[in-house]
């Protein structure tokens, strides 16, 4: 029984009926513009070869981006259908009175102009213009908090004094779970990795997305818009993960990003770029998977902070790598592979390394101020609203507001937890890795 404040996921499916044929002409006409696609460089690996080798030699430079101007260009161009697009939705917006139709309605109007923005995004790095870039990306992502920057850093220092990134978690249990498992350091290909998503998503009662192993990109990645036309799970060609870290992925693509793709779509709305609780979500299952599974916890996600902030105070590349590798503890390995990973991921979109403009691609905050958000919504007993995380925080709020926890754990895909099941595959491949058996575990797989 709704009240006048309140409505239900029924009514919200009912209100995405009416809105169904627009919604496809949106979904069709964005379903392509992937943001992160726009900002990847063509010669990212080139140059992060030649980066890390230099800075193994104690000289961090600024390397050099090119950019995919046939996908800009191709990005562009969608403009002005998305304009039409926009008018015709606005002509069609309900009353507020209406409360399910107006919020999935305002869903739309989000997806639209985030649509439009990556086309200004698209624009801005094609002219190589830092400027409109990071305006499109603040716009599009928000920035950090201050408190949550200062937070961090004080988390980095905390780091050097104990020289770890990674702590021990002090549990009754003698041996974690999975302990064979975490301790196994054979490597997986991305056929399996593959092979292991595809189990994960039939055993949801949601069609599963196709997952492409693919040459271009590089991370494994949950796109609802891709160059494909459609939302697809891409997988670096060259990837290679352990069993343990192939169960954690399994947590964080498809049990969290992947199902609430498509908890969204049960309901009509489609994902925002904004990706605050999206990740935040993936993070909290992460470190639940490393406390249970590998006895860990680590807030290495505080290090995008740190170079978004060094970033965004004009600090080039090579002074923001070097300002990251300088705050890692000492212990960790391969620092440099580590200052660029960082340092790339918040650079991503530039056209001028030496960074005038006190640029950063702000994406990546999701992963640390999602993750508090997150957990705060745990404590508060009330984690079952990110089923919903592809909602951008605003949205998302609004969505606690008028539906009733109870009523959407009744009518949502709640997480299966399926990483423990995972687990029993993986390690069986693990044990027969280069045996005639290998191939039967596989057919078992799929």
């Amino acid at each position: 029984m709704t009240t006048t404040n309140q409505t239900t996921i029924y009514e919200l499916r009912l209100a995405a009926q009416k809105y169904y044929d627009i919604r496809e002409e949106i979904k069709k006409v964005i379903s392509d513009l992937n943001p992160v696609e726009l900002v990847t460089p063509i010669n990212a690996k080139e140059e992060k070869d030649k980066w890390i080798r230099h800075a193994k030699q104690n000289f961090f430079n600024n390397p050099h981006f090119k950019y995919d101007l046939v996908l800009l260009e191709k990005a562009i161009a969608k403009r002005p259908l998305l304009n039409q697009l926009l008018e015709k939705l606005e002509f069609m917006e309900p009353d507020q009175s209406s409360i399910a139709k107006h919020f999935v309605w305002e869903q739309l109007h989000i997806a639209l102009c985030d649509g439009i923005g990556t086309t200004y995004l698209a624009e801005a790095i094609k002219k190589g213009d830092n400027d409109d870039t990071a305006d499109a990306v603040a716009k599009k992502y928000g920035l950090p908090s201050e408190d949550h920057i200062d937070f961090a850093f004080q988390l980095a220092r905390d780091n050097i004094v104990k020289n770890r990134l990674d702590y021990p978690v002090l549990r009754s249990a003698v041996t974690p779970k999975g302990d064979g498992l975490s301790k196994a350091k054979q490597k997986l290909s991305a056929d399996f990795i593959k092979e292991m998503f595809d189990w994960t998503m039939q055993k949801y009662s949601i069609k599963p997305w196709p997952v492409i192993i693919d040459d271009k990109c590089t991370s494994i990645d949950v796109r609802d818009k891709s160059q494909f036309g459609e939302p697809v799970v891409v997988i670096p060609t060259t990837r290679q993960v352990t069993g343990i870290k192939l169960a954690e992925l399994i947590g964080h693509e498809i049990e969290c990003h992947w199902r609430s793709s498509a908890n969204a779509e049960s309901i009509g709305v489609l994902k925002c770029d904004d990706e605050l609780i999206y990740e935040g979500l993936a993070a909290l299952k992460d470190k639940s998977f490393n406390r249970d599974y590998c006895d860990t916890f680590n807030l290495n996600s505080i290090y995008y902070m740190i170079a978004m902030d060094t970033a965004m105070s004009n600090e080039s590349f090579a002074e923001t790598a070097h300002a990251v590798y300088t705050i890692l503890p000492s212990s960790v390995e391969n620092r440099e592979a580590k200052a660029w990973m960082y340092t790339y991921r918040v650079f991503r979109g530039i056209s001028d390394t030496n960074n005038p403009s006190g640029y950063a691609f702000t994406k990546d905050r999701a992963y640390f101020e999602g993750w508090l958000f997150a957990k705060d919504l745990e404590a508060a007993g009330k984690a079952s609203y990110l089923s919903f995380s592809t909602l951008g925080q605003r949205s998302f709020e609004r969505l606690m507001e008028i539906i009733d926890i109870d009523d959407l754990e009744k009518n949502v895909s709640l997480d299966c937890n399926l990483q423990e099941k995972a687990i029993d595959i993986i390690s069986k491949k693990v044990l027969y890795l280069g045996t005639q058996a290998e191939g039967l575990i596989e057919m078992a797989v799929v």
